[in-house]
């Protein structure tokens, strides 16, 4: 059970909607109720597991990448083959429904 793994979870979290549509994803809503002293850890427990539940049924996040090499004045090096955006990834689209289910929402 998802609530099992954040720290000071009162109930296990419950999904509250859609909030917006972006052209680089979705953002949705989600409500844990947790122990005023727990309120950040559980807040990121939370993100940690909602992610490993996302990678677990292959739907990706796109994020900003940054490499940092260590090395001063250096030019940013392009991104490699794969780590382009997954927009309009139809696989995303066909895990969502699965994702739901096994957080019971």
């Amino acid at each position: 059970l998802l609530k099992d793994n954040i720290r000071g979870a009162v109930e296990p979290p419950y999904y509250d909607g859609v909030t917006r549509l972006e052209s680089s994803g979705i953002v949705l809503v989600f409500r844990v109720v947790a122990v005023s002293d727990l309120k950040w850890p559980a807040e990121r427990d939370f993100h940690r597991e909602l992610l490993l539940l996302f990678e677990r049924h292959n739907i990706h996040v796109p994020y900003e990448h940054l490499t940092i090499d260590g090395q001063i004045g250096m030019e940013p090096q392009p991104q490699e083959k794969g780590d382009e955006d997954h927009e309009g990834d139809g696989e995303n689209g066909r895990n969502v429904e699965r994702i739901m289910k096994e957080m019971k929402l």
